[in-house]
């Protein structure tokens, strides 16, 4: 989502990368500079351009994937990303969640279920909110037992109601449904 956001109000495409600083990228995502975070920060960009993405709003739906080209300049410190000009479409109406990077960035690093479910959870109204633990289970693609979830869900709930997105998370049902409150 950093990348989209830095990409917002340029022409992009294989013939205008959009440049990256890495350093600079890690900071606005909430990381320290180090060789560690670099690692990651390559890693996730290699993640993102052989991830397949599904956009949809009212009108579309793009299958496509958000990075097609990635060159790094090694001595310099930076990326040229190409980014699939599509998908800047997708986000430029106001079909789209909008979601509170300053309560992002405070996410724990840890709990990386809990940016999906900031991303799900605004994406529904706010109010009283009800799912079965298995649909939010396949819904965010984790693989593990349903036994494993429910202890990270409960995990990335509290972070959320930590942060001020939540409150009241609530296992019902023998635990095989999940309620919270959107603030």
């Amino acid at each position: 989502m950093q990348l989209v956001h830095l990409a917002r109000g340029k022409c992009i495409g294989a013939e205008n990368p959009i440049r990256v600083n890495r350093a600079d990228l890690l900071a606005q995502t909430g990381r320290a500079d180090g060789g560690k975070n670099y690692e990651w920060l390559g890693s996730v960009l290699t993640r993102l351009q052989h991830a397949h993405l599904k956009v949809e709003n009212r009108r579309y739906r793009l299958e496509t994937t958000l990075i097609s080209k990635i060159i790094t300049d090694k001595e310099v410190g930076t990326f040229d990303v190409v980014l699939d000009s599509d998908i800047l479409v997708m986000f430029s109406g106001t079909d789209y969640t909008m979601v509170d990077w300053s309560k992002r960035l405070q996410i724990a690093k840890r709990v990386d279920l809990a940016k999906w479910l900031q991303s799900f959870t605004c994406s529904h109204e706010r109010g009283l909110q009800r799912w079965f633990v298995t649909s939010l289970k396949d819904w965010s693609g984790y693989a593990s037992p349903v036994r494993k979830f429910r202890e990270a869900l409960l995990e990335a709930l509290e972070e959320l109601e930590r942060i001020g997105i939540i409150t009241g998370p609530t296992l019902y049902e023998s635990a095989s449904k999940v309620k919270w409150q959107r603030i």
